[in-house]
């Protein structure tokens, strides 16, 4: 079953133009590998797909799509004088002061177990998978597997592509559908 059908015949990252005439379907249970090189549209994509950048076409989703960025999300949560005081506290008492003390990869892989409990989303992986070494990609990619959730990876990790059921490339403008 198809829960995201996105045709676009225009996509503009400020004045640049990234994706013309382009489409690209998803179904429950899809783990779409999206790559392409710096640049190319990628993020731009993923941010029309969260409904967070406006483009010319349609867009119909049967479920919420969550947008998670390179860095991951829990810092979005935090506000800049949150972040200083944690930083400078010697001793750790809450979760936030906790995730401070973890790399990149440990939160990553932190956050990402936390939401993809959640069956009615489709995630949307903006790079952030480029943190994490290879066990904690494995044990990442074997839940989103057992948990048949639905995901868009856009990454330059050809790591990706061994786990994908579709992969989808972004090149002189346009999404092309791989094998």
């Amino acid at each position: 079953m198809v829960i995201l059908d996105c045709s676009i015949s225009k996509l503009f990252r400020g004045q640049k133009l990234v994706i013309k005439n382009s489409r690209i379907q998803v179904c429950q249970g899809d783990r779409v590998y999206l790559k392409g090189l710096n640049g190319v549209g990628k993020t731009s994509l993923l941010l029309a797909l969260s409904n967070q950048l406006d483009f010319k076409g349609f867009l119909h989703k049967e479920m919420r799509a969550l947008y998670i960025p390179p860095k991951g999300v829990f810092f979005d949560f935090l506000t800049p004088e949150e972040n200083s005081r944690i930083l400078l506290l010697k001793d750790i008492t809450s979760p936030k002061e906790i995730m401070l003390n973890l790399s990149a990869g440990q939160r990553i892989f932190w956050e990402l177990s936390l939401l993809i409990n959640s069956s009615d989303i489709i995630y949307l992986l903006d790079d952030c998978l480029s943190y994490l070494d290879s066990e904690l990609l494995q044990i990442i990619f074997n839940l989103i597997s057992k948990l048949n959730r639905t995901c868009i990876f856009a990454s330059q990790d050809e790591r990706v592509s061994n786990f994908a059921t579709k992969i989808y490339e972004i090149r002189d403008k346009k999404i092309f559908q791989s094998s």
